[in-house]
């Protein structure tokens, strides 16, 4: 069917406030968190790269956002029981990137962190 029709591949949406993502975000800022910043034995330039490496994950997440907003391709959009309607320029704006590029984005990548630590791929550099 997607030889025959390729416009059924132009849309596809998803809950972006669901409690399975919900979890999920909180489960992972938890793991970096409790992972690196509790322990005297991880060193500060470490600690403080959890810090940089959330900012970098963000600058990038709204990099790619930000021209695929600008350009009309990704938006926010409600259900109003009946079909789906954009939501005002200013909640959009906000969601996308508000929640989206500084919460969202990056939450699903900071445990890596942790997990980049433990398995000694990160250098203590002094």
């Amino acid at each position: 069917m997607r030889l025959t029709n390729p416009a059924e591949l132009e849309i596809t949406r998803r809950q972006i406030f669901s409690e399975g993502g919900i979890i999920v975000l909180i489960v992972m800022y938890s793991v970096s968190v409790i992972g690196i910043l509790p322990w005297k034995s991880i060193p500060r330039k470490i600690k403080f790269g959890l810090l940089y490496y959330y900012l970098g994950i963000v600058l990038i997440s709204l990099c790619m956002i930000i021209p695929l907003h600008v350009g009309g391709i990704w938006y926010i959009e409600y259900f109003n029981g009946v079909s789906y309607s954009r939501v005002n320029i200013f909640l959009d704006i906000l969601i996308m990137y508000g929640y989206n590029g500084l919460v969202e984005s990056a939450g699903f990548f900071m445990g890596y962190y942790v997990i980049f630590y433990y398995l000694k791929l990160l250098k203590d550099r002094k």
